[in-house]
Order: C-alpha cells, then sequence, then structure tokens
C-alpha cells in the first residue's frame, strides 16, 4: 500500500549493520512528525521514524537546514515483516528548498 504524506522532517542518520542472527540493516532512518491516527482513538503528532534507501544515501540529506524541520513531499508504503509491519520511505521531495531525492 502506498501513500502521500506532507509531514516535517526532524532529520535523518544513517544505520547499516548485523546482527549475530543474521538480520541485515542498511538504510537511513528518517525521522518525521505524523498525525496519530483518530480512528483509533489518537489525538495530537507523534515521531514516526521511516527506513530510506541504503545508509550511502545519508549525503542526500546534506545542506538541509533541519533548524526549522524543513516540510517534505513523501511517498511512503506500509512492508509487512513477519508480525510486524514498517513503513518505508520510497521518495522524499522537501517542499521548503525544493531539493527533491
Amino acid at each position: 500500500m502506498m501513500m502521500t504524506m506532507i509531514v516535517p522532517i526532524l532529520g535523518a542518520v544513517p544505520s547499516k549493520f548485523t546482527l549475530d542472527s543474521g538480520y541485515t540493516e542498511d538504510c537511513v532512518n528518517v525521522h518525521a512528525v505524523i498525525d496519530l491516527d483518530p480512528t483509533v482513538g489518537g489525538v495530537g503528532r507523534g515521531a514516526e521514524v521511516f527506513k530510506y534507501k541504503t545508509s550511502d544515501d545519508i549525503s542526500e540529506f546534506q545542506g538541509i537546514d533541519f533548524s526549522g524541520f524543513p516540510v517534505a513531499e513523501c511517498k511512503v508504503s506500509l512492508v509487512k515483516k513477519g508480525k510486524k509491519a514498517v513503513m518505508v520511505l520510497q521518495s522524499i521531495k522537501f517542499v521548503d528548498d525544493k531539493k527533491s531525492k
């Protein structure tokens, strides 16, 4: 399921590791503020971490001024991993400075 969201971006950090169990992660964790789901009783906003591409793609966020929480148009898909569902950021386009990813 793919959806488009307009959200403030708090920041991004690369993540690359392998656990003893064999699980490997190689992505950029993008931190954003999203509205909580009112259909399940949510009120207000919360922080969400989205997985994005690979850890090398942190360079795409260089030069962005995060002090004012830039707003971005994000295309997000919901990916099921076993019993868990993970929101994966497919693309990001910063609205403020028109820098596309």
